[in-house]
């Protein structure tokens, strides 16, 4: 991989010699970016970590490797590299969502419940924890709780599909089949070749 990764770079010097004057810190990123944008995902990764010791106490570079570790299904590793990233700036809202996410990933229902409040306490409308918490809930069967929290990011964001899937699917999981038929109908007015939403409406009919 390091040798590939310095043949890169001479391509880079070759073809724009002004590419000579990057650190190694700067051609590492961005050869990571032209392989992640070819969807080379497993090398994008191994490029940023041939520099890690050395950068380590970089936030840039712990973020980019949490998202590159999760695109390679590495999520304990993405955990750790977005754990690092949030010692590192603790205001780091992005950082945090990517590792609610990332514990939903694994599994980790009560980790992924308690951090996601932790995340609200902060900021009671952030969509991604709120929306997060009320999926895990779902997940668990947890209706009524699934339930109260998606009606409250409802308040927020009433246009978004996602949240009003989530309602009538909690809502079509409680028995209530008007309300969950109400939220289907509501996602198909605005998006009619919705899949989920139509065979949710269906199942509220039959």
């Amino acid at each position: 991989m390091t040798k590939l990764f310095f043949l890169y770079c001479i391509f880079l010097c070759i073809l724009c010699p002004g590419h000579c004057n990057l650190t190694e810190y700067q051609q590492a990123y961005q050869a990571s970016l032209t392989l992640e944008k070819n969807c080379e995902y497993p090398k994008a990764l191994e490029t940023l970590q041939s520099i890690y010791e050395k950068y380590q106490e970089d936030y840039d570079l712990n973020f980019r490797l949490g998202y590159l570790s999760y695109l390679n299904a590495r999520y304990e590793s993405a955990y750790q590299y977005w754990q690092k990233a949030v010692q590192l700036h603790p205001g780091s809202i992005e950082s945090q969502n990517w590792i609610l996410l990332t514990l939903i990933m694994m599994q980790r229902w009560t980790q992924a419940e308690e951090y996601a409040k932790n995340i609200i306490k902060q900021y009671p409308t952030n969509y991604y924890a709120n929306i997060r918490l009320a999926y895990v809930y779902y997940l668990q069967e947890k209706w009524d709780n699934a339930l109260a929290r998606y009606q409250i990011i409802y308040t927020f964001y009433p246009s978004d599909l996602d949240i009003r899937l989530g309602l009538a699917s909690t809502y079509l999981a409680l028995g209530k089949k008007d309300k969950a038929k109400y939220f289907y109908l509501e996602i198909l007015k605005v998006s009619p070749f919705h899949t989920a939403a139509y065979q949710g409406y269906c199942l509220t009919i039959e």
